[in-house]
């Protein structure tokens, strides 16, 4: 798997062995990925080379733009500046670390049809921002941007298991 540099031939590149897990399905986790304070890269992608065990290639896959936010941003925050948003809908992957320490990372998953913390596999999750007003049971849509406060609803995009609005 690599980071495209996006504009430059170079490419970090790192090794993943896929775990068989218990569904059947093969599972690499890039744990290390890392984008230093320094580095001032927005957005970038990710690219899959897939191979066989004999080394026989089955294929290269780019993933869809993803936006780098792990820390609070220097600049205020406004509608005005949408790139240091997150608009409803969009896809993300969670984590807690207790003090700042990477071997107490927890990333939010979905295993056996409920939600856990684990410290091996991730997963994606939908966004959506979520109507106040509405009882558990109701959720329609809304468009706009997610804000410190919102009520929110996050649905797991392999299963469709979602938690309850937030």
């Amino acid at each position: 798997m690599g980071l495209d540099t996006m504009g430059s031939s170079l490419m970090e590149t790192q090794k993943l062995s896929f775990e068989e897990q218990p569904d059947a399905k093969g599972f690499g986790c890039a744990k290390a990925l890392y984008i230093s304070d320094a580095d001032k890269r927005k957005h970038f992608r990710l690219v899959l080379k897939l191979f066989f065990s004999n080394g026989q290639e089955i294929g290269t896959f780019h993933s869809k733009l993803i936006k780098v936010i792990s820390k609070p941003s220097q600049k205020k925050q406004s509608l005005k500046n949408t790139d240091l948003c997150i608009s409803s809908g969009s896809k993300v992957s969670l984590f807690n670390r207790l003090r700042s320490q990477t071997v107490s990372t927890r990333y939010l998953s979905v295993e056996g049809g409920a939600f856990i913390a684990s410290a091996r596999q991730w997963a994606a999750f939908t966004l959506h921002l979520a109507d106040e007003r509405c009882t558990r049971s109701e959720f329609p849509l809304r468009e706009g941007y997610i804000r410190y406060g919102s009520v929110v609803q996050l649905i797991c995009t392999a299963t469709g298991i979602t938690l309850p609005p937030l």
